[in-house]
This record gives C-alpha cells, sequence and structure tokens, in this order.
C-alpha cells in the first residue's frame, strides 16, 4: 500500500509523546508499505530533525518531504494563496491512503469553509494567522484526498479536534485514539499509542511515591477542575502535583517537561484522570500512560467511560469495583488512596486480560503487517 502521511500538530513539549507515538507508528508501517512524510514547514521539519525523527524515518526508507511555502500573502493582508501547481507536482496523485493523526484543535464550520474556498481555487480568506497556521499542514492532503478520491483516515486524539470526515464529504473515515469500536471504525484495532508506550518493557524503579498528577488548566470552562483538586489533594514529600494554573492561590506554574514528568508517574504508585476537554469523552491517553508504568490511575466520577472502555470491560468493572473512581465530593484523593493497597491492586490488574492485550507486542506487529486488508474493511463495512 502507497501511503501519504502527515501529523498536522505543533511540535511542542506537551505534545512530544503523541509526535514520537505517530514516528513509532510510521517506522512499524514502513516494514510492509510504501510510506511518504511531509512536513509543510521549514520550521517544523528543523525540530523533527533536532529530534532524530527525520533520520528515524529515512533509514526505515519512508520518503521524507518538506513542501514548504506553499500558502503565500497576497496583497490583501487578509488573503492568502494556495500553490495548488505546487502541490500536485511535489505530491502526485498515486496513493492508496491519506493518514492524518492528530488534528490542531478548531471550529469544524469555519474550517469547512476555508476548506471550501481553497478547494475551489480562490484566494484563500484567513481571519487570524493563528488559524493559517493550524490549516497549513492539512491543506495539501485535503486536495489530493479529494482531487483524486484517495481514502483519508484521521486518528484523533482530543476530541474537540475538527471531525474531518464532515469535510470529507464521506471519503474520510474517523479513527479513535485508542479506543476501538467495530460498529463505527469496521476495525477494531487501531493501538498507535498504545503500541508505542509498549513498545518496550518500562524499566522498574522503586514507588517511593504515592500519588503523583500533571495538569494545565487555561481557561474559565475548566476551573471546576481546580476547585476539586484543590482541596481534594494535599501535597507532600509523597504527593506531588506539577500544575500551570491561573486560577491556583497566587497562581501557580511548575510544570516540568514530558519527559520528566513520566519519570515522576514511574515513581508513583497512583495518579488521576480528569474528565477530557470534550465531557462526552474519556480521555484514555493518560490511562494508558499511567498503567505501563505500574502506576494506578483513580479515575474522576465525572469522566464519561462507557465508549472507551466499551471492548475493555474488564477493566471498567475493575475500576468500579475496587473503588477506583473517585467522587471528590465525598472525599479526597490522599484519603482514598490510604485506604487502597496497591500491591495487591496492581498485581490484580496485570492479571486482566484487557491489559494483557495491551501488552501483546506480537499483536502490535500483526496489526501493521495486515494494515492494509484492515484499512479495506473500514472503507467496505
Amino acid at each position: 500500500m502507497k501511503i501519504l502521511a502527515t501529523i498536522p500538530l505543533h511540535l511542542m513539549d506537551v505534545q512530544i509523546e503523541i509526535v514520537r507515538a505517530y514516528i513509532y507508528f510510521i517506522l512499524r508501517l514502513a516494514k510492509y508499505n510504501e510510506i511518504t512524510f511531509v512536513i509543510c514547514q521549514a520550521k517544523k521539519y528543523k525540530q523533527y530533525e533536532e529530534h532524530g525523527f527525520i533520520s528515524r524515518l529515512v533509514a526505515a526508507g519512508v520518503k521524507v518531504l518538506l513542501l514548504d511555502k506553499i500558502i503565500s500573502k497576497a496583497a490583501n493582508k487578509q488573503m492568502w494563496k494556495v500553490d495548488n501547481v505546487k502541490i500536485k507536482r511535489v505530491l502526485g496523485s498515486d496513493y492508496d491512503l491519506v493518514l492524518f493523526y492528530a488534528y490542531s484543535i478548531s471550529p469544524t464550520k469555519q474550517m469547512r469553509e476555508s476548506f471550501e474556498t481553497f478547494y475551489s481555487g480562490e484566494e484563500l480568506k484567513v481571519t487570524f494567522n493563528s488559524m493559517l497556521t493550524k490549516y497549513r499542514q492539512t491543506y495539501p492532503f485535503y486536495y489530493i484526498s479529494r482531487k483524486y478520491a484517495i481514502p483519508t483516515i484521521q486518528f484523533i486524539v482530543d476530541w474537540l479536534e475538527p471531525n474531518l470526515e464532515e469535510i470529507y464529504a464521506g471519503n474520510c473515515k474517523v479513527g479513535r485514539f485508542g479506543v476501538y469500536k467495530q460498529k463505527e471504525l469496521g476495525v477494531k484495532f487501531l493501538p498507535i499509542y498504545d503500541m508505542y508506550i509498549y513498545r518496550k518493557e518500562i524499566a522498574a524503579v522503586e514507588k517511593d511515591m504515592d500519588f503523583v498528577f500533571g495538569y494545565t488548566i487555561t481557561y474559565i470552562g475548566r476551573k471546576y477542575l481546580h476547585d476539586s483538586l484543590y482541596n481534594g489533594i494535599a501535597e507532600n514529600s509523597k504527593f506531588k502535583i506539577y500544575a500551570n494554573d491561573r486560577f491556583w492561590n497566587g497562581g501557580r506554574n511548575d510544570v516540568i517537561p514530558q519527559n520528566e514528568y513520566f519519570k515522576e508517574v514511574n515513581r508513583a504508585k497512583f495518579s488521576y484522570v480528569v474528565p477530557a476537554n470534550n465531557k462526552k469523552e474519556f480521555s484514555i491517553q493518560r490511562f494508558y500512560e499511567c498503567i505501563s508504568r505500574r502506576c494506578i490511575p483513580l479515575i474522576d466520577s465525572r469522566c464519561v467511560l462507557d465508549n472507551a472502555f466499551s471492548e475493555q470491560r474488564d477493566i471498567l468493572e475493575f475500576w468500579k469495583q475496587n473503588k477506583l473512581i473517585v467522587d471528590l465530593s465525598k472525599t479526597t484523593i490522599n484519603k482514598r488512596i490510604s485506604k487502597l493497597d496497591y500491591s495487591s491492586l496492581i498485581q490484580s490488574i496485570s492479571e486482566l486480560d484487557s491489559v494483557k492485550r495491551l501488552e501483546d507486542r506480537e499483536r502490535y506487529e500483526r496489526f501493521c503487517k495486515n494494515f492494509s486488508k484492515n484499512v479495506k474493511n473500514m472503507f467496505t463495512n
């Protein structure tokens, strides 16, 4: 299968593990497929070089392209020109699949209207430059996919990302981030992030911390999380919070780099999962990050869990039965953890069938080997 792939996400520290997961996935797919990986911004290409992504992709046989300066300012500062000729000349049309991962958060309606203007060949009007930056990585793929009717898959990370299925008029299938729903996808297994975090055994370290949790709350709509956490966690040497929170008493910003934070998770017995930005979904990413490091994530009782664990019911039932779903209006995290037996719980968790499947590396390899077949099922079922 010939695949045209990209990742529109900006390379920021809090997202670097998501990018690494996708690169790892592409490297696995490259063993069985012909892949062209495109970056649409010179600055981002340089960042990929600095992280060693480019050299690893090239070594694996992936064709890496920099498609820079495809969008330029017109005379009117609010208008932009898109070089469709360059897009067609550089990318061509000979692909079986277009693959997106981790799109930037933006309104679907505005995105759809901008794409329609762009596809019509007119000058592109973008009111805010920030929106142009978000779209830049996507325009060439949208154009190639739609012009040549190439099937397109979008893997969602954050449920506030625009649903490209609404924009691509049925030519795009949306894959969930680590959540497997046969009815919606036509394929159960889409293991991009969990494949990455279980790529090798994480070195066991002494569990010398009871609890660690890192978060950022930057807008008023999520202040309720601050209020419950602020009253629900008493910090000490064994209970540690890393936060960027303007609502904290006097303000707070002691967030550490993501790779350092994961080291702290590895040291901790327990962590916490709060409601996602989209409160109708569950952010299973943080859940996997914890259990892969033998850290038990308590789950906020306000999280919606049925969709996320629709095919991992044993995990959900275990969390319910062992009171690992916490209502902070009735207790505090410190009090709840003081009543839990970590050693017994983590041993039982490791014996759950769904957790064993997460740790099955051969299963991930089979998925990559049969990826073209899985894709055909997605678009025919």
